[in-house]
Formats: structure tokens, C-alpha cells, sequence
């Protein structure tokens, strides 16, 4: 219930009297800081992105830096000889801590060059590696003393050289780095030829101290020519003085040049010259041109050894030629008898030798063919009929049987006009011997033949 004293208009008036008055300051404010927001909000966004430029940027860096890792050699040093792994897995390891030093501080131009240059430094040793396994090769291979002819080393070598070839094939030797370059080095030992310490670059370590060797290409092709034709003039009855002859050596020898080392190797190893007389030779103006002991002086001493070889034998040739002939005047000419004997004895011969020769070579390069065989021919066979057809064979006359089969084939030697009836069950032995008879050999002399030659082939089954 209201009091009795309230007044309600009173009330009121009071009311607005006391009401407080209330200012908007948010508003003007805002207004205010607008400007310095947006350019907050794009200094925000401007580094947001300078941010991903710059992270972009150093990505590329690091991609960049990875490929020059990934390109920086690694050399295994369990790979590299014992004579100087200890020094190059050093030398590599401060080359690999250079080469990460430049990709990392250097760009452009200058790392790939500076890198470059340092991967080079590091697969150095990869190469020598690589020089030291091929070099214990080569020295094995001309020193080996089952090739034909033996030992290549010529006797011109001296005992330094001979030292030192074979130390660097066993890596005996220390390693140093003098002014940016590598050594081995060489000490004197007891009983050793080196009289001082020896230092090889081995940059040149398939340059120093290379022993010479006797066998040149070019002069043992040039000696096997000369037999050659050597051989045809003897079947031609050419000699020294056959003008054919003369051109062809003269040719040959207008064709060769040799060095200084080949030259001397020659006349020591093959022309057994002393190295004090030879030089004694060769020190002379040969060529006629005002200066001694020239290349060409060299070379015309050599060439004339050559021709001067050449003649010696067609000469020694046509002698024993003579002297054969003078001979045979001397000797009562063969009976009819004799000669017809001759004649019987090498047709068969002919045929046994043939046939030898015609196994060895099925041995040789046809091994299928007669493996596992028990006879390797076989009378009804393409085979036998190609074999013996070149061993002076023809005819070929299929011998049927009642039921058509073939049971035999009959050839007729072209010498003796003998005619071979060889069963296709005749087994190798009987094959060859009935081949003999019909070429003109008694059944002895057959089977004398068969024992000495046939039996005695590696791969022959014996019937």
C-alpha cells in the first residue's frame, strides 16, 4: 500500500532532476585509430610475405646445397691399396671438409668452380688406385715367362730401372705432398741398385722408369712378312737376287720408323749386338747429311741389319737349293717299280694323314659332333660322304638290302681305282683301315698306321 506521503509527480520531477548525462567516446576513438590499424595490417601482411619470400629463397639455397652434396665424390677407403690408403683417406678428409666450406659459403660461379676443382682432388686418388692395379698387370704380363718367347724385358735395361719397375708393382714405396703435388718415394735399401732417394709424380707413374721391352709390334710383324715371303720365294725358287723380291723387302722397309729404345732393344736383343759396339755404329753419319748419330742415322743401321737378314736367308736357300740339285744328278734315277712303289706308298699315307688331320679338327672346333659317339663316321652319313670326298673318294654307291634298307656303301678311290665296301655298322677303326687298303695299303700296313697314329688322338674311342 503506498505511504500517505508519496507523491508521485513529485516523484518525477525529482527523478529527472538527478539524471545523469551519458557521452559516447567510443565512437570518435575508433575513428581515430582506423588509419594506424590498416597500416598495421599491411606492414602484418608485408612481412608475411617477405617471410615467404625469404623461406623460399632459403629453400632454394638448401635444395641448391644438397645437389652440390650429393655431387661431392666419396672414395671408400677400404677400396684403396695398403700403400696409400693411411695418406689419401687423410688428404680426402680435409678435401671433403673444403668442399662443404665452399658449398656453403661460396655461390655462383665460384662454388661450382671451386667444388669442381676439389671433387677432382678427391677421385685423384680413385685414379691412382686405379694406375697402381693396372701397372702390377702390365708387369706381371711382360715378365711372365710361359708366353711365347718368354720374358718380354729387354737385356738394354739397367739395374735402377728393373729396381724401381718392381717396387712400383709391389707398392713399395712411402707417399709425400711436395708444393700442391704427390710422391712416391723411393729410399735406397741393402743390396739395393737405388744409390739415392727417387720421388715419382703420379701423375706420371706410367711414365717413369718403364722398363723396354724386346718385342716391338711392328718389328716382329716386320721379321713374320719377311718369312712369309720368304717362304713363297723358296716354293717360286726366288733368291737374294729375284727383282720381285728386292721391291717387296725395300717397301717394307721404307714403311717402318723406329725410336731410339726400340732401335736399341733390336740390336741388343735380336741382332745380339753389344750396347758399347752398337752405339759405336750408330754414332756415325750414315745418311750423308753432316750430323752423327741421328734418328734417321739410327733407323738406316736398323733397316740395313733388316735387308742384310733377308738376303742371308734367301741366299743360305738357294744354296741348299744347288746343293740338292747337284745331288740328285749323282743318283741312279727310281725303277718303274720304285716309283710305282713311291706312288702306292704316299696315296695312302696321303689318305691316312687326312684323316688324322680331319679328327683333330673335328676335336677342335666341332666337339658335338663326336661326343659320346662310338663312331664318328658313319658310312650312310652326309658326313662321311663330305670327309671322304676329300680324301680323294667317290662314287657312293648305296648297297640295299631285301628291304630296301642301306647296308653298305662302296667307294672307289680316284688314284688307285680300289673300290671300299664299308658295312654301316663297320665300326671308326674298321672304317679307316678299309679307306687305307683301298687307297693302296696292305691290311698290315693299315693297321700298322691306325696303331701309331689314330689310337694315339686324345678323344678316340678305341673299337
Amino acid at each position: 500500500m503506498p505511504s500517505r506521503y508519496y507523491n508521485p509527480r513529485l516523484a518525477k520531477n525529482l527523478a529527472e532532476a538527478y539524471k545523469q548525462e551519458v557521452y559516447d567516446f567510443a565512437t570518435p576513438v575508433e575513428e581515430g585509430f582506423k588509419p594506424l590499424i590498416e597500416l598495421t595490417k599491411k606492414r602484418d601482411e608485408q612481412r608475411i610475405k617477405e617471410k615467404e619470400k625469404y623461406d623460399l629463397q632459403k629453400e632454394k639455397i638448401q635444395k641448391e646445397q644438397t645437389a652440390f652434396f650429393k655431387d661431392m665424390p666419396i672414395v671408400d677407403p677400404k677400396v684403396l691399396d695398403s700403400s696409400i690408403r693411411d695418406f689419401a683417406t687423410k688428404d680426402m678428409f680435409n678435401k671433403q671438409q673444403l668442399y662443404r666450406q665452399a658449398v656453403e659459403t661460396l655461390t655462383g660461379y665460384d662454388r661450382v668452380v671451386t667444388t669442381k676443382n676439389i671433387a677432382n682432388d678427391i677421385n685423384y686418388w680413385k685414379n691412382v688406385n686405379t694406375n697402381l692395379a693396372s701397372y702390377q698387370e702390365d708387369y706381371i704380363d711382360r715378365h711372365n715367362p710361359q708366353q711365347e718367347g718368354g720374358s718380354r724385358m729387354s737385356k738394354v735395361n739397367d739395374a735402377v730401372t728393373l729396381e724401381i719397375d718392381r717396387r712400383k708393382a709391389n707398392k713399395e714405396f712411402d707417399v709425400i705432398e711436395k708444393d700442391g703435388k704427390y710422391f712416391a718415394v723411393f729410399e735406397p735399401q741393402e743390396d739395393s741398385a737405388i744409390e739415392e732417394t727417387t720421388m715419382i709424380d703420379f701423375d706420371a707413374w706410367d711414365k717413369s722408369f718403364i722398363p723396354v721391352e724386346r718385342q716391338t709390334k711392328k718389328y716382329v710383324d716386320t721379321i713374320d712378312d719377311f718369312e712369309k715371303m720368304i717362304d713363297v720365294s723358296k716354293r717360286e725358287l726366288r733368291w737374294e737376287d729375284d727383282a720381285t723380291n728386292l721391291d717387296e723387302i725395300e717397301k717394307k722397309l721404307d714403311s717402318l720408323e723406329f725410336t731410339k729404345d726400340e732401335a736399341l732393344s733390336i740390336a741388343v736383343d735380336f741382332l745380339g749386338k753389344e750396347q758399347e759396339s752398337y752405339a759405336g755404329e750408330v754414332m756415325k753419319d750414315l745418311d750423308g747429311d753432316g750430323v752423327a748419330g741421328t734418328i734417321d742415322d739410327i733407323n738406316m743401321f736398323i733397316k740395313d741389319q733388316l735387308r742384310q737378314g733377308v738376303k742371308t736367308k734367301l741366299t743360305d736357300l738357294r744354296k741348299a737349293y744347288e746343293n740338292q740339285m747337284q745331288a740328285s744328278t749323282d743318283v741312279k734315277p727310281p725303277t718303274a717299280t720304285e716309283i710305282k712303289e713311291q706312288q702306292r706308298t704316299e696315296n695312302y699315307t696321303y689318305v691316312g694323314d687326312a684323316l688324322e688331320q680331319f679328327k683333330l679338327q673335328m676335336q677342335e672346333g666341332q666337339p658335338d659332333i663326336i661326343k659320346d659317339q662310338i663312331n664318328w663316321l658313319q658310312a650312310e652319313s652326309t658326313f662321311f660322304k663330305d670327309m671322304a670326298s676329300g680324301m680323294g673318294f667317290s662314287g657312293f654307291v648305296n648297297v640295299t638290302g631285301d628291304n630296301d634298307e642301306v647296308i653298305a656303301v662302296e667307294v672307289t678311290n680316284e688314284v688307285t681305282n680300289n673300290k671300299a665296301y664299308i658295312p654301316v655298322a663297320t665300326n671308326t677303326e674298321g672304317v679307316i683301315k678299309r679307306l687305307m687298303i683301298a687307297a693302296g695299303a696292305s691290311p698290315r700296313e693299315a693297321d700298322a698306321y691306325y696303331r701309331e697314329k689314330m689310337q694315339a688322338l686324345p678323344g678316340l674311342k678305341q673299337d
